[in-house]
């Protein structure tokens, strides 16, 4: 079975994924680090003219936005929801299906009129869960989430520059990390960081050979399990299968 050895370490400005191979240290092609932040519309003033905002505020978890930059025609993007919710000249609230994947891993989508899009998982939804293991290459790592909203943006005619992440669940957390490889990989946790989550994605996924057990696409992981400044091996029940951790953290100022 193929093993990596992944470190979360603290550097000044930001967490940074190190792959140590050969006693040589470089950045790991199998994990992704993202920033998370806050949606900017989503301030108490604009929440005054609207009812979306609280809605959101109340059911979503991890979220993925973006701005087009401009007006957006809401008759466009109508056409990419498969459920409207709520609709009105100022916005669309609703559910859109996820490329690639049924309609059982639809996300809920949300689009204004002056240019934002957001779409999101119920706060349930272990942020693991949102893995897109359909685009995975053994490389770089995406999610669900942004596959939704990149669809999005493209059926609204929106100029879309990426994603940003924010978890509704963890206001203070400031980053989420991704890790997968295929096999296993070992990691250490540092416990400089706040951890907000700890969750996994994978069938039969095994930490420390303590032989977790079911047939699942993700679940969360307790503190219990992942104790910092130790090593922890995360494995699938094959060698040929992929697993991924997922950490939402905080960085300390």
């Amino acid at each position: 079975m193929k093993t990596r050895v992944f470190w979360l370490l603290v550097c000044p400005a930001a967490a940074v994924l190190l792959l140590l191979t050969l006693g040589l240290f470089k950045t790991s092609q199998h994990g992704s680090t993202f920033r998370l932040q806050a949606p900017p519309f989503m301030s108490a003033a604009w929440a005054q003219e609207t009812p979306a905002p609280s809605v959101i505020e109340k059911e979503a978890g991890l979220c993925a936005y973006c701005s087009a930059g401009a007006p957006i025609k809401l008759s466009a993007a109508r056409n990419a929801f498969r459920t409207i919710e709520t609709e009105t000249p100022e916005y669309i609230l609703g559910s859109v299906p996820v490329p690639g994947y049924g309609n059982n891993w639809d996300a809920h989508a949300y689009v204004s009129r002056d240019g934002w899009i957001l779409v999101y998982y119920l706060k349930d939804m272990p942020a693991a869960g949102t893995i897109d293991w359909n685009t995975y290459t053994g490389k770089g790592i995406g999610t669900k989430l942004e596959n939704a909203l990149a669809n999005l943006a493209a059926a609204a005619g929106a100029a879309y520059y990426g994603p940003t992440y924010y978890d509704f669940r963890y206001p203070n957390a400031t980053h989420m990390m991704i890790i997968a490889d295929e096999g296993s990989f070992d990691v250490k946790l540092t416990s400089s960081f706040g951890y907000s989550e700890l969750s996994c994605s994978g069938y039969y996924v095994d930490v420390d050979g303590r032989g977790m057990t079911g047939f699942y696409d993700y679940a969360f992981l307790t503190a219990a399990q992942l104790r910092p400044d130790v090593y922890h091996t995360i494995s699938a029940r094959y060698s040929d299968q992929s697993v991924a951790l997922v950490l939402i953290y905080r960085v300390p100022q």
